[in-house]
């Protein structure tokens, strides 16, 4: 399941999207006359509905705007942006607004755009990958390595309470007790996000649980992820038996 992740492909994403980041897009629906600006890309809409943006403003449907960037976009990453859309924290950009966008209305927002679209088909394969409770990019990815790798499917962010707080472990396998946790930048540059995540993983780990703490790096290199991979693998294999 999912697509192999390497160092190349990651570097790739990033070169193919550093220009799109500096581009602004922009739908326009029914009759135009020409347009022409510098650094913005303007093309007609699918016909998806519109929601309400900041400052007045109409955007376009997540469902549509993946669709136009996914040309450019790999795999895990259309998953990602799936995965985003699917999670009770996914708002309106712009807007403190929740937009709710389950897998059912993502499949059939999907269904009303061309059928033979490469762009449309690329989403509609990556929705097939794509978690309702997943929050963030990284989880995504960390998810797609262990499947990819034959791990056993973990549960995400599954909850734990240990001396009556509740932590959700990014990755769990819970009938082994192990678990694997992304930390991300936040966590090296907020010192009592850091302490309060150390104290947390040893309240866990006195209660039992095989925890795998990985940074960008476990991701991103084949050594480093070989490591983390098999470590898991061990700890999942006594009692799993493959389907």
């Amino acid at each position: 399941m999912g697509a192999s992740v390497t160092q190349d492909a990651l570097s790739k994403d990033h070169a193919d999207l550093s220009g799109e980041r500096e581009t602004a897009h922009l739908r326009w629906s029914g009759a135009r006359t020409q347009t022409v600006a510098e650094g913005i890309k303007f093309s007609k809409s699918l016909g998806l509905e519109t929601f309400a943006g900041p400052w007045g403003s109409r955007i376009a449907h997540p469902v549509e705007a993946l669709v136009v960037v996914a040309p450019r976009l790999s795999h895990w990453r259309i998953v990602a942006c799936l995965d985003a859309m699917m999670s009770w924290q996914f708002t309106i950009p712009g807007t403190e607004v929740a937009a709710e966008l389950p897998r059912a209305v993502i499949e059939e927002s999907l269904s009303l755009l061309p059928p033979h679209s490469f762009a449309v088909n690329a989403v509609r394969k990556g929705l097939r990958d794509a978690q309702e409770s997943c929050f963030s990019a990284m989880e995504t990815l960390t998810r797609m390595i262990a499947l990819h790798e034959g791990l056993p499917p973990p549960q995400l962010n599954y909850p734990v309470t240990v001396n009556g707080r509740t932590f959700y472990l990014d990755l769990a396998w819970p009938e082994f007790k192990v678990a694997v946790e992304y930390n991300g930048r936040v966590h090296a540059e907020k010192v009592d996000q850091y302490r309060d995540e150390m104290y947390r993983f040893g309240l866990l780990r006195d209660c039992g649980w095989d925890l795998t703490l990985l940074v960008a790096d476990d991701l991103k290199d084949p050594g480093r992820r070989r490591k983390w991979v098999e470590r898991v693998r061990r700890a999942t294999s006594s009692q799993f038996i493959p389907f």
